[in-house]
């Protein structure tokens, strides 16, 4: 698994920047300059939902970053010195140093990510293993349509800077480390570090690399092996694949090279997962014939789709990948996803126990090992308790010192086991001649006095009476529902048949047991629909029975989660439907398993139509992320979520993707096969 993560998918993940870079050199990318479209890569991964694990923050880096919606720059008030603020500025003592000079009165700042998908020459960031693993499960998203040159006569968006002239005009800039005023990223007078890079497109990284090095400083000078456990990335350049060569030809036939990228970077993801055992059956396990189609597989990707896409890799891990994956499941028997986080959660017992000692270095040691006898005890006690209700006992809260050396079964008779735990004459024992206590029946159950149980009776039935379902929830007006966000809520006075004088309880999220078709147990889930559920949005895809589409699983965005109307219980969620689109001709992505669909848009409302469904009708969640590729056909380069206007004709014309790719369930340390769990 480290061999995958760290050693396979962190060097497909420079090869791919550089390859742009050596395809685009001396002309444009498709739709805009290298540095723009990698930018454009790295910011799809904000707008694939909030269920990906895929962390996009380093870890260790305190500060992050600063960026507002115009790039701006900051002076730095001890030497004058310009530094330009942006994504790539990740080192904490460079932000410690320059936060105090930052006018945050006057900036509307927000933290940004690092970066997977970075150029030759910059530092990336130093991501665990895990972080690689669950990012690889949406690159294919990331780099749909852009890792291509852009044509002669090509009619589709081009976004470049508009500041080039200006900039170059305005004369030498002040360089960092005594450079050339062309070496210095960002000046007094106006710019940014993104145009810089895009004017310097060319030149940058060949003219840079000497000084700062492609390896990180803490590495250079040792061996090939990098802080994280990674190996270093050859230095050599990356070859231009022809796409009029034979072995293209073969791999790829007439696709062009965004597709081809594409393709390849959708076997990696279709690899970590049959790895990682994602969204297999339970007890799963490898055979020789399916170890054999694996190893086959990895030999493919990396000594045929790779080497031809970015050229032969020699590291160890890409040749252990290719050569030596059956024998290490055949030595080693199945894979298991693991890292540290399960020994390092076991330490916190132990802390626990040190911070109840005197810490004293000749008596600590002894004081845990009580500590481990006292935890024994009580679960001695808890397995006691547990016998006792096997037989129809209740557990005595008031025993006395528990003795190891007594079991007990389900055969064993309140008479034997309260003689073994009480001594005679104790003050909470009253035994008769037959060993049982006066107030004890034949069957195991007390006596209690006849008027104590009629008031104990009559408080239980009123008690009942009184009681209503209680649900957690706030309460919400109709009426503020179906003007909240322009309207888009107005079909649910017809959907639940309420008016705009009731009111609503509702909830950010719902837990409910998912239907997986590759699984007979079942997986608790939760649907999550809320403009603010820790600090940002969160609203779910989810598939649902309609009994109008039977057999057919429908697709829809949970929008609102409804647990009562005025204190009824109603677990109902108001989901935005979807439907099946028509596929992109030569789909990659349909051919790996994705699905495309866009919303079903009312009429009336203009909005996406609404459906009521109930709770037991969900089967699972899904994760679905826009069809990027079009969105930049349409919009160019800077087309999100985010930045299209949200419009009737736009939601229509909008698409998305299910992710085949994620990993609902995985052969993890967390769910080891035949455990029962999930």
């Amino acid at each position: 698994m480290q061999v995958m993560k760290l050693g396979v998918l962190r060097v497909v993940a420079q090869k791919v920047p550089a390859l742009l870079k050596a395809l685009c050199k001396g002309g444009l990318a498709r739709y805009g300059s290298v540095a723009k479209t990698i930018v454009a890569m790295n910011e799809r991964i904000r707008h694939f939902g909030r269920l990906i694990m895929a962390s996009l923050v380093a870890p260790g880096y305190v500060v992050a970053s600063l960026l507002c919606d115009a790039w701006f720059r900051c002076m730095l008030s001890t030497d004058g010195l310009s530094l330009s603020m942006n994504s790539l500025l990740t080192r904490p003592s460079t932000c410690l140093a320059i936060l105090p000079h930052v006018d945050f009165s006057s900036l509307c700042c927000r933290i940004t990510t690092n970066r997977y998908l970075v150029r030759k020459g910059v530092t990336q960031a130093t991501l665990k293993g895990r972080q690689w693993r669950h990012g690889i499960v949406v690159w294919a998203f990331m780099v749909a349509g852009l890792i291509g040159r852009r044509l002669p006569g090509s009619r589709d968006p081009c976004f470049v800077s508009q500041r080039k002239g200006r900039r170059h005009a305005a004369g030498p800039r002040a360089g960092r480390r005594g450079t050339s005023s062309g070496g210095t990223p960002g000046n007094a007078t106006g710019g940014s570090h993104d145009d810089y890079l895009e004017d310097n497109s060319d030149a940058d990284s060949e003219a840079s690399l000497p000084d700062r090095g492609s390896r990180a400083t803490s590495d250079v000078g040792t061996d090939d092996t990098m802080s994280g456990g990674e190996e270093r990335v050859e230095d050599v350049p990356v070859q231009e694949a022809a796409e009029t060569s034979e072995a293209y030809k073969e791999l790829f036939g007439d696709r062009p090279m965004h597709e081809a990228v594409l393709y390849v970077v959708c076997l990696a993801a279709r690899l970590m997962g049959k790895l990682c055992g994602d969204n297999e059956p339970e007890n799963e396990r490898f055979t020789d014939d399916s170890a054999l189609a694996l190893q086959k597989e990895a030999y493919d990707f990396v000594c045929r789709y790779v080497a031809v896409l970015f050229g032969p890799i020699h590291t160890t891990k890409m040749h252990a990948l290719a050569f030596h994956l059956v024998d290490e499941i055949f030595n080693r028997g199945n894979l298991v996803e693991a890292d540290t986080s399960v020994n390092e959660a076991l330490h916190r017992l132990l802390k626990a126990m040190f911070e109840g000692t005197n810490k004293q270095t000749t008596s600590f040691a002894v004081q845990m090992l009580r500590c481990e006898q006292t935890l024994a005890h009580i679960v001695a006690e808890d397995a006691n308790d547990k016998a006792r209700a096997a037989v129809g006992l209740s557990p005595r809260l008031h025993d006395v010192a528990f003795r190891p050396d007594v079991s007990v079964s389900a055969t064993d008779t309140a008479p034997d086991l309260d003689g073994l735990r009480r001594p005679e004459g104790s003050e909470h024992s009253s035994a008769s001649g037959d060993g049982r206590r006066d107030d004890e029946s034949d069957d195991g159950s007390y006596d209690e006095h006849p008027a104590k149980r009629s008031r104990r009776v009559a408080g239980s039935e009123r008690r009942r009476r009184r009681r209503r379902a209680r649900v957690r929830g706030r309460r919400v007006a109709v009426a503020d529902l179906i003007v909240k966000d322009g309207g888009r809520l107005k079909e649910i006075t017809s959907l639940l048949g309420v008016n705009d004088k009731q009111h609503l309880t509702v909830a950010n999220s719902q837990k409910f047991e998912a239907v997986l078709g590759w699984r007979h147990t079942r997986l608790d889930q939760h649907i999550r629909a809320a403009d603010d559920l820790y600090r940002k949005s969160w609203y779910d895809f989810i598939l649902y029975r309609d009994a109008a589409f039977p057999g057919v699983p429908q697709l829809g965005l949970a929008r609102l989660i409804v647990r009562a109307v005025d204190g009824e219980r109603r677990d109902t969620i108001i989901v935005q439907r979807m439907e099946p689109a028509q596929q992109r001709q030569n789909c990659i992505l349909t051919e790996f398993g994705c699905r495309r669909h866009k919303w079903i848009i009312n009429a009336h409302t203009g909005f996406p139509a609404l459906a009521a469904v109930n709770v037991v009708d969900v089967e699972r969640l899904e994760h679905v992320v826009p069809d990027f590729e079009d969105l930049c056909e349409r919009h160019g380069l800077r087309g999100t979520p985010a930045t299209i206007p949200d419009t009737p004709t736009e939601r229509l014309r909008q698409r998305y993707f299910t992710n085949i790719f994620f990993p609902w369930t995985s052969n993890s340390i967390d769910e080891l096969p035949g455990d029962g769990q999930s």
